[in-house]
């Protein structure tokens, strides 16, 4: 990232006021529409570059939730049985208008984490590529015969749409966990609840004005936010998901897990983790080492695992 870029984008005043409009206030997208909040609260994400934002969370009604997975349902209804070609056309317009929209996107996620605008072009690039990826995929994709050896049967793995999807997204890489869960929904044809993290919905809150913008089929996606208790578990309640799919802790998909196959029988697909050892050998170059290990730890301000690194290198 040149220091010139990295002023221009984080630390001075030269970021456009009608920047700064543009990422304020943002909406919840359900049912193909923008609302705000149906509590009216908002919640604040604070900047590391000293900037406020101030998006809508999401209502604490469970009745309210439950509405918005009954909109998915519908959702699901319809696309699921849309034809292929048009599911990849409209895959292929949204994705046409995340790139049209890629400075906003980026902007966007430069102020909820703190990313340089060089760091944010992962994001962007994974769920475009993420879209294109899966959309092309499905092509590929056929029902696999199962030999008979007995030839009185005929026996066939059929591939078809799950059901609606409830995607719990990390805070770290916005765009990319968000694409990584949206990009196989839509192509195998589900329709998906997006939940971002708290601290970095915005960039996700953008997505949803742009599926309103170029009228994607209502209930598809939906874009809500809130925390766990009021609005992760009554999600996770709800009888009408098929999938819970989360990026996160492994005490919280333990809870999510939990609470979720108490009320109907759920498929899951978690990315759990975090803290992850570096290892330096003997060997190594030690310099590289701590360039590249404060590197990886700090690429997006997380400072899980830090401890790790320090305490490899505290005998240097």
């Amino acid at each position: 990232m040149c220091d010139q870029a990295l002023e221009k984008y984080l630390f001075k005043e030269e970021i456009k006021d009608e920047s700064v409009v543009e990422i304020r206030n943002k909406k919840l997208y359900i049912n193909g529409e923008l609302r705000d909040a149906s509590n009216g609260k908002t919640f604040e994400v604070i900047c590391p570059a000293d900037k406020q934002l101030s998006p809508p969370s999401h209502g604490r009604a469970k009745k309210i939730l439950n509405w918005h997975s009954k909109s998915a349902k519908q959702g699901f209804d319809y696309w699921s049985k849309l034809p292929l070609a048009e599911r990849q056309e409209w895959i292929g317009k949204l994705r046409d208008k995340l790139l049209e929209n890629s400075d906003l996107l980026r902007e966007s996620i430069m102020y909820e984490m703190g990313k340089t605008w060089e760091g944010s072009e992962e994001d962007l690039t994974s769920i475009t590529n993420s879209l294109q990826y899966y959309s092309d995929e499905m092509n590929n994709r056929q029902d696999i015969p199962i030999a008979d050896k007995e030839g009185t049967h005929e026996h066939r793995i059929v591939q078809q749409p799950l059901g609606v999807s409830v995607a719990f997204l990390a805070y770290n890489f916005p765009l990319l966990n968000l694409g990584f869960k949206l990009g196989p929904a839509l192509a195998a044809g589900c329709s998906v609840i997006l939940k971002p993290s708290e601290f970095s919905p915005v960039s996700a809150y953008i997505i949803g004005e742009i599926c309103a913008e170029i009228g994607f089929p209502k209930g598809v996606i939906t874009v809500i936010c809130g925390d766990l208790p009021n609005v992760g578990i009554p999600l996770c309640e709800s009888k009408i998901p098929s999938l819970i799919t989360m990026i996160g802790s492994t005490e919280t998909a333990q809870k999510l897990i939990e609470q979720s196959s108490k009320t109907s029988i759920k498929r899951y697909s978690m990315e759990c983790g975090g803290n992850a050892p570096f290892i330096v050998f003997d060997d190594a170059d030690l310099d590289l080492a701590i360039t590249h290990g404060a590197a990886l730890k700090w690429v997006t301000q997380v400072k899980s695992a830090w401890h790790l690194i320090a305490f490899s290198f505290t005998s240097r």
